[in-house]
């Protein structure tokens, strides 16, 4: 989970793209934990990001309440850290 996501923000800069929308696909299709995802999605974004001045935006794309309660879980958690 952790190389897809790092994977597609390095396809963003080296296509001088910088904003991202980042859904939860891997949590549908391929059945990997809702819970799990959300904090290695937010914290591999959050270090990449701050590595790379030159993104400007990551979007979460959520398709339901579920995820969205997941990523905020994950957000409050990251940034209490």
């Amino acid at each position: 989970m952790r190389y897809t996501v790092n994977q597609s923000i390095v396809e963003l800069i080296q296509g001088d793209i910088v904003r991202q929308d980042v859904d939860a696909i891997s949590t549908d299709i391929y059945g990997y934990p809702l819970g799990q995802a959300a904090p290695i999605a937010l914290q591999t974004d959050k270090q990449y990001v701050a590595q790379h001045s030159e993104i400007t935006l990551v979007r979460f794309v959520l398709w339901d309440a579920a995820a969205l309660k997941a990523y905020q879980r994950a957000a409050q958690e990251l940034l209490a850290a």
